[in-house]
């Protein structure tokens, strides 16, 4: 779903971060893929989007290292 981002600061800003996490559907089986982001600009009435390629992996060590960054 949409998230609204309210941003206040006093000077213009060059850019702008932003961390959303995903859930990814758990029928989602190994393999390479395409994830496409698409963000909206409400204020300056602009939309951009990217394609980033993920693949997924069954790497029980990958698992165990997120669970660690928590």
């Amino acid at each position: 779903d949409p998230v609204r981002i309210t941003d206040v600061s006093r000077n213009v800003r060059r850019d702008f971060f932003l961390v959303q996490m995903i859930e990814l559907p758990k029928r989602l089986t190994l393999g390479e893929f395409a994830l496409k982001v698409r963000v909206t600009d409400e204020h300056g009435q602009t939309r951009d989007e990217t394609t980033i390629p993920i693949e997924i992996v069954a790497d029980q060590s990958l698992v165990n290292a997120g669970e660690r960054d928590r």
